[in-house]
């Protein structure tokens, strides 16, 4: 139970135990408290008055939390939407399918990781390694068999 809980509680059963005593008093004596029972009116008075004081603090301090709670998710939330953005942003640039980009947001990477996923698959592609497929195998292999065939032409 919370303080905050805990102080209304008892707020509420002081307040419960001061009624039953009027209540009494009403019944039995004609609204009339005896000397003992004063006392304990005072008594219960003075310690609601705290209690209310208490919880009064107690609020305010519930409302400071919430508040940074608040704001903690919204940087939060904040910091998601703009790595996702840059995940988006970098998948772009190296036209990364849809598929793959959803995945990435999905997985919540960082924009440094896709950065690396991206740029470890471009250094892997044929077009950057030199690796061609069979479809490019009668292509010359080098700049002298391309100028000496573009020669061979032209004569």
């Amino acid at each position: 139970m919370t303080k905050f809980s805990e102080l209304r509680q008892r707020l509420s059963a002081l307040r419960t135990e001061g009624t039953a005593l009027l209540d009494k008093a009403d019944k039995e004596a004609d609204g009339v408290l005896t000397a003992e029972e004063v006392s304990r009116m005072e008594a219960i008075k003075t310690e609601a008055a705290d209690l209310e004081t208490q919880i009064e603090a107690a609020a305010t301090e519930l409302e400071t939390e919430a508040g940074k709670v608040a704001s903690e998710f919204e940087r939060g939330v904040a910091a998601g939407w703009a790595g996702a953005l840059a995940t988006v942003e970098i998948c772009a640039v190296a036209n990364v399918s849809a598929a793959r980009v959803l995945g990435f947001v999905k997985d919540k990477k960082s924009a440094d990781d896709v950065r690396k996923a991206v740029l470890s698959e471009r250094a892997d592609s044929p077009e950057i390694s030199g690796r061609h497929s069979n479809a490019n195998a009668d292509k010359p292999a080098s700049w002298a068999k391309a100028v000496a065939k573009a020669n061979a032409r032209i004569k």
